[in-house]
Order: C-alpha cells, then structure tokens, then sequence
C-alpha cells in the first residue's frame, strides 16, 4: 500500500495556504522565474489582463506587453542593485486594452541568497495616487514657469517706466552740460562734479534695469520644432478630472499640421490659462472644443472654444489687460491671459477672441508655421 511521504504533504498544503491566500489579495501578483517567463498569476491578475500563464508566456513574458519599451530595462537595473523597483508602467490587456497600474517588483531569494525569480504586484488605486503626484509636479513646473514669466512681465514693465524717465534725465543732463560749456565755466567748478555724480547714477540705474530683465525675462527657446497636436494632448491629460458628463471635451485635430517653432514651456502656460478660463466659466452643463488646423501655408490655428457665461462687450477689449479679471472671488493676479498675448506676440503670432454673454468665447491663437 502506498504511504504518501509526510514532508511532502506538508510542502503540498502550504503551497495551497498560500495560494488560497494570493488569490483571495487585493492586488494582482504574479510570478516569474529569471527569464521573466510567468509562474504563477493569481485570480485578480487574470481578471485584470485576461492572460493565463501560457498565454502571457506565447506572448513573450510580462516585459513583452509594456506599452514603454525602456521601462523593463530600467526595473531589471533595479532588481540587480537594490531587488526592488516601484513606479507607474502602462501594460496592454489580452483584449489589447492599456492598463495604467503602480507596479512592485521584488526579487526572490533561496536559503543560499541566490535569486530565484521575482514577484510582481499590480494595483490600480496606488497607481491613481501615482498619476496624481505625477499630474501635480508638471502643474507645480508649468506654475513656477508662469511665475517666471509674470516676473518677466513686471521687469519689463519696471525696465520700461524707469528707461524712459532716464533718457529724458539724461538728455535734459546733456544740454545742462552744453549750455554750462558754452558759457566757459570752468570744469573745476563742484557744479561738474555734481553733474558727473549724477551721469554715473543715471548709467547704474540704467544698466541695473537691463539686467533685471535679462534676469528675469531669458529669451524663449524659439529654435525647437513642436507639435502642437501632441502638446495639447499632453496639457489636456493633466486636466482630465476636470472633464465629466457635465463638461463635454471635443478634439478636432488636424493630423496634418504642421510643426511650428517655439517654446514648448511658454505654450503650455498659454494653453493652461485659456483652458482653464474656458472650464471655470461653465458653471453647469458645457462644452469645450480644441481644433487645430492648417490656416495657410504660413500659419495654423488652434481654437479653443467653449460654451461658458461669456464675456460682456464692455469688458471684451479688456481680457487682455494686466490686473484685468471677472473672477471676482478667485483672488487671481489677472495676468493670465495679458501673460498668454505676450507670449504668442513673442512667437510672432497673435491671439483674437470672440464673445457673447451666455452663449460661450472663442479664441483663436495664429501661429507661424515651418
């Protein structure tokens, strides 16, 4: 009669503890051997991707289905300095579906420290927290990139209110010195030394504005190719929780358009401050729509309309006014869309807007293309 061995039953039922354990846990797990091929997947992970282990296996290992080709690369140098790695990965599904997930990855070690294969654990709340810390480091860049760029706007100002009353100080100095010439006094009279002093004050005055603003205002960097199209994808995929079945976003983007030169920091801020104009002014149900088109063959477009409270024709040619807004409560700067015209003004374009009290704003911003 067969006696089965008492160590191996053992080993048999804490293999199903811990497999009844796996599949009843919140996370998707797998594991995978050193080659990445898969061992095991509990029951949320096959609820969540579709795979079996032979499938994901014929497909190539967990690697072969990240949508980032450097990502794998990346946790593989991780497991082999710290067995460990963590972060945000985009995976697609059997049914082809992209999974954005936050993934931990630790290696597995036997009694003699030698990896035998990793455990791989899938969540999609950590990943949402991920995404959200993600979302508030580029709004945390883009906002210190307008701050920049008020300051630029406060220096230009300030450079521009002093350089004039200056020019004049030191043109009236000029004939004050011609004149005190023509009529021979001599130059050790203390009243030319006082006019020196006051030359020399006027020229430190002058060259401190100038370089308040070349501090504060760099020059945009004009010489890069961008993609509006992809941009505006970027820009409207950190405002995505804004969007629901109340605010309606439509695409129109022209898949042809053309590459302009710009800054890509500088348009972001441009983008971000009429988008978000454009979402604070709907106050119950609407619509936004972005179109990008090919306006000649030497501009594009980008039009950004919504269906908001719309501006009154009395303020209308003020929108683009420092200090000018009709958030009354929001306690704003207003130099969001006075920041927004400065800048495509620097890109050699222009920004228009139309208006209608209750019905909703356009803007269309015309760009020079390549």
């Amino acid at each position: 009669m067969f006696t089965q061995n008492p160590r191996l039953h053992k080993i048999q039922d804490n293999l199903f503890r811990v497999k009844t354990a796996l599949d009843h846990a919140s996370d998707a797990i797998q594991i995978v051997n050193e080659l990445g091929k898969s061992l095991y997947h509990n029951k949320v992970f096959i609820h969540l991707f579709g795979y079996t282990v032979e499938q994901l296996n014929e497909a190539g290992g967990i690697f072969a289905v990240f949508a980032e080709p450097d990502i794998p690369q990346q946790i593989l140098s991780s497991l082999e300095e710290k067995n460990s790695w963590n972060g945000s990965v985009k995976i697609y599904s059997l049914s082809g579906e992209l999974k954005l997930l936050y993934l931990r990855i630790y290696k597995v070690m036997d009694n003699h420290s030698t990896s035998v294969g990793n455990i791989c654990m899938f969540n999609e709340k950590n990943s949402q927290l991920y995404v959200y810390s993600d979302r508030e480091k580029y709004l945390k860049k883009i906002e210190d990139a307008e701050k920049l760029a008020r300051l630029g706007y406060f220096s230009s100002a300030i450079s521009h209110e002093l350089n004039n009353p200056l020019n004049i100080i030191q043109t009236k100095l000029f004939l004050l010195k011609r004149g005190l010439s023509e009529i021979h006094m001599d130059e050790s009279h203390e009243t030319w030394e006082h006019i020196d002093k006051i030359n020399q004050q006027i020229i430190r005055l002058s060259n401190l504005a100038q370089s308040i603003l070349q501090y504060a205002k760099p020059a945009l960097k004009k010489d890069y190719l961008v993609n509006i199209n992809q941009l505006l994808l970027r820009t409207l995929g950190y405002f995505e929780d804004f969007f629901s079945e109340t605010i309606h976003l439509q695409k129109k983007f022209d898949p042809n358009l053309s590459m302009i030169p710009g800054d890509e920091t500088g348009l972001e801020i441009v983008f971000k401050n009429i988008i978000l104009n454009a979402i604070e002014s709907i106050h119950s149900k609407g619509m936004i729509e972005i179109t990008t088109k090919n306006f000649d063959d030497k501009h594009i477009h980008v039009i950004i309309k919504d269906t908001g409270i719309g501006i009154t024709q009395e303020n209308i040619n003020k929108v683009f006014d420092p200090f000018y807004t009709n958030k009354e409560k929001a306690g704003g700067y207003g130099l969001g869309l006075s920041l927004c015209e400065n800048i495509i003004e620097e890109h050699n374009g222009f920004i228009s807007i139309k208006s209608k009290e209750n019905i909703g704003t356009i803007f269309v911003i015309h760009l020079p293309r390549v």
